[in-house]
């Protein structure tokens, strides 16, 4: 990605087949320390659209989120917004 700035970045996560409801509500608590509501509603919107913006913030916050997250298998990407 080279060098980064210090614009924000969305961290998206992306539906996949392998992970419960579960899963995906209790990563985001622990990980992107989402409430419990905002945990739900997330796995609901990966659920039904594909995928979904779990966090924005500076980048050296994101890529830690990212690398816990593939960690457990999570399919996530990077986006500069």
């Amino acid at each position: 990605m080279g060098k980064k700035t210090n614009n924000n970045y969305q961290l998206i996560l992306h539906n996949d087949e392998n992970h419960s409801f579960k899963d995906v509500i209790i990563s985001l608590i622990e990980i992107c320390e989402h409430s419990d509501i905002q945990a739900e509603q997330c796995a609901i919107i990966v659920d039904l659209k594909g995928s979904c913006c779990v966090n924005i913030n500076k980048y050296s916050k994101i890529i830690k989120q990212k690398e816990k997250l593939t960690g457990k298998n999570f399919k996530v990407s990077i986006k500069e917004i």
